[in-house]
């Protein structure tokens, strides 16, 4: 119970930081002098803490996922192993940053010797995907545990079931620590049905094509790098790159944000006030209540976003009329946002009905970052 005049949501906050503790294991738990003082640089800590072991250490810092799966499935690794080792670090992390919502520690290392039994008795993998941990934004729902998405008056109300993306995962043999082929149509109808395997064969070279901007922001000189070496590297073998046209996508980001501000923000600002939690820093002066679009308003956006989608057609095709098989682009246009000042490529897809929402442009960030190079 809060103590009188204190808002809820700092009993919640408190309750829930005392949670996550309880779910460190004490032997992972980093001596004070590691914790206190706060250090600017902690990369040292994981080898100084002494928590992991030397085969620890070399497990979460020598290999890719696709090298750890591989060993597991050699048997040169156990999903034991690597979930515990991951899982340490994990812990580690947390005590120095703060990082993790839900701490899944004692699941994810139950469901990492199921998997090591599997393979015992069967010498095959569960799935591709067999023992590799996986951390989920804790928007994703995993049965037992909070999907709060930080709000505090949405924690402590477990997820009864699984998202798909989750039960897909661990259908592949992953380990959430934070079987046979998925089939997400059978649990999401807005999946398109069929395996991309059953959609048909190509005999024709594939056309790829390459998305450098947005239209708005510039990618950093590291992003525009990767582009230019993913396009050498595919026209060195054979494959015909051309080059899209970001005209429509400014287009795209404009609505996006016109459909984000539908609801005026009172959901989000709903679910804050139950429990006192004021907005962050830096959202107390760009959010604010404001009035719900009325339904003739949002059915000219949805016209609006129905013609943006015949726009978007145009991108799949080459000028001269032939299909565009892939499209490659930046997820972001920068390397790490670095603060909260960031902007995601993934945001035009919102009208082509996704659900991944992103935070708005700073536009007097980039124009700062831009003047490196231009």
């Amino acid at each position: 119970m809060a103590p009188s005049g204190e808002p809820p949501y700092l009993a919640i906050a408190a309750r829930k930081q005392a949670e996550q503790k309880s779910r460190i294991p004490k032997e992972w738990l980093l001596d004070q002098k590691f914790v206190d003082p706060p250090q600017k640089n902690v990369l040292h800590i994981p080898r100084a803490s002494g928590i992991l072991t030397d085969k620890e250490l070399h497990i979460t810092e020598s290999y890719s996922a696709v090298a750890l799966t591989s060993a597991i499935a050699k048997n040169e690794l156990t999903a034991l192993a690597v979930t515990t080792a991951f899982c340490k670090r994990a812990a580690i992390a947390q005590q120095l940053t703060n990082c993790l919502t839900e701490i899944m520690f004692e699941d994810a290392i139950a469901r990492a010797k199921w998997l090591d039994s599997e393979f015992q008795k069967t010498g095959k993998v569960v799935g591709p995907l067999h023992g590799l941990p996986i951390s989920l934004k804790d928007s994703f729902k995993v049965k037992g545990y909070d999907a709060s998405i930080g709000i505090a008056s949405l924690a402590f109300n477990p997820a009864t079931q699984n998202s798909v993306l989750v039960d897909i995962l661990l259908d592949l043999g992953a380990v959430v620590d934070v079987s046979d082929y998925a089939k997400p149509w059978e649990q999401d109808p807005a999946v398109v049905f069929g395996a991309f395997d059953s959609q048909g064969s190509m005999s024709r070279k594939p056309i790829i094509g390459v998305l450098r901007s947005d239209g708005i922001v510039r990618p950093l000189p590291p992003i525009a790098k990767v582009l230019d070496e993913t396009s050498h590297a595919l026209r060195t073998a054979g494959v015909e790159v051309v080059e899209i046209p970001n005209d429509v996508f400014k287009k795209c980001n404009s609505l996006a944000n016109k459909f984000f501000g539908i609801d005026g923000a009172n959901f989000v600002l709903d679910l804050l006030e139950k429990t006192g939690e004021p907005l962050s820093p830096w959202l107390q002066n760009k959010v604010a209540r404001k009035e719900q679009v009325e339904v003739n308003t949002l059915a000219s956006l949805r016209a609006e976003r129905e013609e943006l989608e015949r726009e978007m057609l145009g991108v799949w095709r080459t000028g001269d009329g032939r299909v565009v098989d892939v499209v490659v682009c930046p997820v972001a246009g920068h390397p790490t946002p670095g603060y909260v000042l960031f902007c995601h490529f993934a945001r035009v897809s919102v009208d082509l009905d996704r659900e991944e929402v992103y935070a708005d442009l700073i536009q007097s960030r980039w124009m700062e970052w831009r003047g490196v190079y231009e």
